[in-house]
C-alpha cells in the first residue's frame, strides 16, 4: 500500500465557520451569507490565482453577490492583489492572506477552486471533499485517483481556468 499523503481530515468533516466570518465576507453582523467561491492555495503562478480572478466575470455575471475568497500567501502576493484590483469585480473578491484554520474557511464555501497547473496529489482537493463542499478541481495527475468527474467534483481541463469559472457559475 502507498500512503500519498497523511492529513488528519477528520477536522474538516465538521468545522464551523470562522468567527470573522463578516469581516472575511465584506458583510454587516446579522447580514446572509452571500455565495462564496474558495480558492485556498499558496500564491505562485502555477496556482493560477490571476486567470482565475480575470476569468470571474463569469460567475459574478450569474451570481452578482458572489464572493471570490482568495486564502493563502506566497511571491505572486503582487500579481495577484493587481488582478484584483484590476478587475471590474474587485468588490467580489476578497484576499484574506494565510488563515491558521483552513477547515473553517471550508466550511464557509459554497464551491471550492483549485486551478494549477501542475500538483502532486494535492491536498487542498483531499481537504475540500473531506469538507462536504462542491469543488471544481483541475485536471491533474493523479486526481482521477481521488475525484470522479461528476461524482464528487466537476474536473476541469486544467489548461483552461476559464472553464473552471464557467463550471462554477
Amino acid at each position: 500500500h502507498v500512503v500519498h499523503s497523511g492529513l488528519d481530515l477528520a477536522r474538516f468533516a465538521n468545522a464551523q465557520w470562522p468567527q470573522e466570518a463578516p469581516l472575511l465576507l465584506g458583510t454587516a453582523v446579522g447580514e446572509p451569507k452571500p455565495p462564496v467561491v474558495l480558492m485556498l492555495a499558496a500564491l505562485e503562478p502555477r496556482k493560477r490565482h490571476v486567470e482565475f480572478i480575470e476569468s470571474f466575470g463569469q460567475v459574478v455575471d450569474r451570481i452578482p453577490n458572489v464572493r471570490l475568497l482568495v486564502a493563502g500567501e506566497g511571491p505572486a502576493r503582487s500579481a495577484v492583489e493587481s488582478a484584483i484590483e484590476r478587475s471590474p469585480f474587485a468588490n467580489n473578491v476578497r484576499m484574506i492572506g494565510y488563515h491558521r484554520e483552513p477547515e473553517r474557511l471550508i466550511s464557509l464555501a459554497d464551491v471550492c477552486v483549485l486551478t494549477s497547473m501542475r500538483e502532486e496529489l494535492p491536498r487542498v482537493m483531499m481537504q475540500y471533499l473531506a469538507g462536504g463542499r462542491a469543488s471544481v478541481i483541475s485536471h491533474l495527475p493523479g486526481v482521477e485517483e481521488i475525484v470522479k468527474h461528476g461524482v464528487n467534483a466537476i474536473v476541469t481541463p486544467a489548461e483552461d481556468v476559464g472553464a473552471a469559472a464557467a463550471a462554477v457559475a
